[in-house]
């Protein structure tokens, strides 16, 4: 994985948390006002919202980096097989040219 995106994943961890202790204060706030319960109970879901939002990022962004380094080890494996067949291709090709010069020293005398 690379480095910006265990970075990226650091900083949003880092918002997460503050986002935790923001629900605890507004739980309490909530529970010391009964005046303001009702709008502190909505808040705190608001931000229970953007928390899942972020662990919805993160997740998808893992999920992108697993099928990018998927992609990147099948491309990788392409072209091994595609050297190995260039090789073979090289190899047959010698072997024709070996065989045509064979046949036709064969054919003039």
């Amino acid at each position: 994985m690379p480095l910006s995106n265990t970075l990226n994943e650091l900083v949003i961890r880092s918002y997460q948390m503050k986002i935790h202790a923001m629900q605890e204060g507004l739980y309490n706030l909530a529970m010391s006002n009964e005046d303001l319960h009702d709008v502190v109970i909505d808040w705190i879901l608001d931000v229970q919202n953007m928390d899942h939002a972020l662990s919805y990022f993160i997740n998808y962004e893992r999920t992108l980096n697993l099928i990018i380094s998927e992609a990147q080890l099948e491309n990788a494996k392409m072209k091994l097989q595609i050297q190995d067949l260039s090789k073979m291709n090289e190899e047959l090709k010698s072997k024709l040219d070996n065989c045509m010069e064979s046949w036709e020293s064969q054919t003039s005398k």
